[in-house]
């Protein structure tokens, strides 16, 4: 039930229940306890040691949603890249119901699978109550930012589909269900306060709900933005093994970790399954609190304190904010540097570029930057960016010889911003290891891959394809 709804003192037993079977299950299956922290709220501790690469909490999404800017090109089921993908009839004919003309095509929101099997799983779970409402929910929302649109997609489906729950639990388990969804925190409201675009999309929730064939009543305003504001301050980012966003993903027993800028954990989603694993970065004692990063820890702290207050509601007090000035002061002010002209110039004849010839004319321009930025010293993320553009490019050029410099800059600057055990830092060796290879230079290539592989084991578990790919390239190697 949504939290604002009146509670019984049967519902709050039944409640009350259910968290003391989460604790009990955090407890025996993965070692963790919550506690209460009158700064924090909930924390997640860990009741013994872990090592390095530990699993910490392993968890399927409640439901989660394709991101809209690649729903033609990705399976909407297992949210994999495929080049045929079968649509659902259903949907083709729900759009000629809410459509008269054929200005928008069907299959910019016709939901696509990549094989009966996803088609199957998909319909299952939540897409036979959508099917039909599904033309509705494209004409609400077809004038939102994807973001936004996307948010409203998976609001829809959880509301939709929330009364085929499963209230059943085992002693082994732990069945979250919309108990655990409506249990969430509540966050801010859009852009840190804009109360009228949260019952403005509520609304358009609320009509795509009224049309929907449900034994539930459909929400009031309230209730909606409620939930919307616990999806903001709770809902992840779900990517794929090279850290690349694919959709967004309810998952409450992960939510209830916290934040740090220094974390002590990393999560990972598993290709198809999409199962939520959260690992051990480091070394975590009894006692200490399990912590993962909201969002990318390369910014300075002003930065990231303002993105975390605007988007969950907090000021961060982690230990890496409370030591920002100093290290503020290495990273740089990385938008100043993104609006120098010469940045600007580079850029945008790289995007312009048609042939071979213009590409390395834009590259030029990037190299004759990088060296006026050596000296310079607009900040370690400023020259970053400019790596990454330059590797980029290169890349795009086939010079790989060339590529090794910027990208071996990147390597050395993730040490310092990521640290050792990072999968960005992973992710990037593995990627220097291959341009050795491809150069021929093995034993250079060894070196990268080794600690690639040391760091990916760890951040995403000896199984991921990801590892297993990388194992077999360091045997070609060596």
């Amino acid at each position: 039930m949504l939290a604002c709804e009146a509670l019984s003192a049967l519902d709050l037993n039944a409640l009350s229940d259910k968290r003391a079977h989460r604790e009990k299950y955090l407890n025996e299956k993965f070692g963790l306890k919550t506690t209460q922290s009158e700064v924090k709220g909930t924390c997640v501790n860990a009741l013994r040691s872990f090592e390095p690469g530990e699993i910490l909490l392993s968890t399927e999404p409640y439901a989660f949603v394709v991101n809209s800017d690649i729903a033609v090109s990705h399976c909407h089921n297992c949210l994999q890249n495929k080049k045929e993908l079968r649509s659902c009839s259903g949907c083709k004919i729900a759009r000629s119901h809410f459509f008269c003309d054929n200005v928008v095509p069907w299959f910019t929101f016709c939901r696509r699978y990549c094989g009966v099997e996803c088609q199957k799983k998909s319909w299952s779970r939540w897409h036979r109550w959508e099917c039909a409402v599904q033309g509705m929910i494209e004409r609400e929302l077809a004038d939102l930012p994807f973001a936004l649109a996307d948010q409203a997609r998976l609001i829809v489906r959880v509301l939709l589909c929330r009364g085929g729950d499963s209230k059943d639990q085992s002693k082994e388990s732990y069945q979250v269900n919309f108990d655990d969804v409506s249990s969430m925190c509540e966050g801010p409201a859009a852009g840190g306060g804009d109360e009228a675009a949260d019952r403005g999309l509520a609304q358009r929730v609320g009509r795509i709900l009224a049309r929907a064939r449900s034994a539930r009543p459909a929400p009031s305003d309230d209730e909606v933005v409620g939930l919307l504001r616990r999806f903001r301050a709770n809902n992840f980012s779900v990517w794929d093994e090279l850290i690349l966003p694919l959709g967004q993903g309810v998952v409450p027993l992960g939510a209830l970790l916290n934040h740090s800028c220094r974390p002590n954990a990393v999560l990972h989603y598993a290709p198809c399954s999409l199962r939520q694993t959260v690992r051990a970065l480091r070394k975590i004692g009894a006692g200490e609190e399990v912590c993962h990063a909201y969002l990318d820890v390369a910014a300075t702290t002003p930065k990231r304190r303002g993105a975390l207050q605007a988007g969950y509601g907090f000021t961060c007090m982690c230990e890496e904010c409370v030591a920002g000035p100093a290290r503020d002061a290495r990273l740089g002010d990385v938008d100043a540097a993104l609006a120098h002209p010469a940045w600007l110039a580079a850029t945008a004849a790289a995007a312009a570029a048609a042939e071979a010839e213009e590409l390395r004319r834009a590259w030029q321009l990037m190299a004759g930057l990088h060296a006026r930025w050596s000296f310079e010293t607009p900040g370690l993320l400023g020259m970053v960016a400019l790596a990454s553009r330059r590797l980029q490019t290169l890349l795009e050029l086939g010079d790989v010889e060339q590529a090794i410099e910027p990208c071996t800059l990147l390597v050395n600057s993730y040490r310092e911003i990521y640290g050792q055990s990072h999968p960005m830092l992973g992710l990037q060796l593995y990627t220097l290891g291959n341009l050795f290879a491809e150069k021929g230079q093995n034993e250079q290539a060894c070196k990268q891959l080794d600690e690639a592989l040391h760091i990916l084991t760890k951040t995403h578990g000896s199984e991921s394809p990801l590892v297993i790919g990388l194992q077999s390239l360091i045997r070609d190697c060596k």
